[in-house]
C-alpha cells in the first residue's frame, strides 16, 4: 500500500491498523530504502484472509477519512 502524501506515519498507521483492524503490518522498509512510504502486503495465507484482512483495512481507512 502506497501511504506516500498522506499526513500519517507508518508508525501512527501501523498502530492504527493493528488496534482498530486487528491488521499487523511491517514498514516498507523492512526490504530497503524503496520501500519508504510503503506498507507490504502478504499473501502467504489463504484466500479467505486475504480478503478478510483487505476488508478490514478498507473499513479502517474509510472510517479515518
Amino acid at each position: 500500500m502506497n501511504i506516500k502524501g498522506t499526513e500519517v506515519t507508518f508508525e501512527e498507521l501501523s498502530m492504527y491498523l493493528l488496534e482498530e483492524c486487528k491488521v499487523v503490518t511491517v514498514p516498507g522498509t523492512a526490504f530497503g530504502r524503496q520501500g519508504e512510504g510503503y506498507i507490504p502486503l502478504s499473501f502467504a495465507t489463504s484466500l479467505e484472509d486475504i480478503k478478510e484482512g483487505i476488508k478490514r483495512i478498507k473499513k479502517g481507512i474509510e472510517k479515518i477519512n
